[in-house]
């Protein structure tokens, strides 16, 4: 909880099926972003309202093609979630990678955004994305800041001003 500092231990109410891949704040509770640990199953989004009440299950039509850590949330202006790979490799470059839409009633893929070093959702709903593919609805595609190596750079953030804020395993600039 952001104004009491108290914490809450969610268990996984799906282990040892599923292992959390990815999460994110949701309406005062926690979503997390759950994937199968063996077999064919579908990914599952788990949505609590606290450690003790489960809200609900959404079951995503296959597993969502994307290496852990995934980035997660939730855009409710579409009332649909996100997902995209936040990673850096080991020699400090940004992978490009997709972002996948599912619709929160049905878990069915909405679209997939390609080519992209990382995701913001902003408060008002702007999606903002890394990189230099093609253009989207509702997406605002942006670049580090000048003189910055966007191979090196990573999204990673906006805030209520509309900031964006950008991380690499280079101190210089972070």
């Amino acid at each position: 909880n952001r104004r009491t500092r108290a914490t809450e231990t969610f268990e996984n109410p799906l282990a040892p099926a599923f292992r959390m891949v990815g999460g994110c704040p949701y309406q005062g509770g926690l979503a997390l972003l759950m994937r199968p640990a063996r077999g064919n199953l579908p990914a599952q989004i788990v949505r609590w309202v606290s450690a003790k009440r489960l809200l609900t299950l959404t079951s995503l039509p296959e597993d969502v093609p994307l290496p852990p850590p995934i980035w997660l949330r939730f855009h409710r202006q579409r009332n649909s979630w996100l997902c995209a790979y936040r990673g850096v490799q080991i020699n400090g470059e940004v992978p490009k990678t997709s972002l996948y839409e599912y619709s929160d009633q049905t878990g069915q893929l909405l679209r997939e955004i390609p080519e992209l070093a990382g995701a913001a959702l902003g408060s008002g709903g702007a999606l903002y994305v890394g990189g230099a593919g093609a253009s989207s609805e509702g997406v605002v595609r942006v670049a580090p800041p000048e003189g910055l190596d966007s191979q090196r750079w990573l999204l990673v953030g906006v805030d209520a001003k509309e900031r964006l804020y950008w991380y690499s395993q280079e101190r210089t600039g972070r």
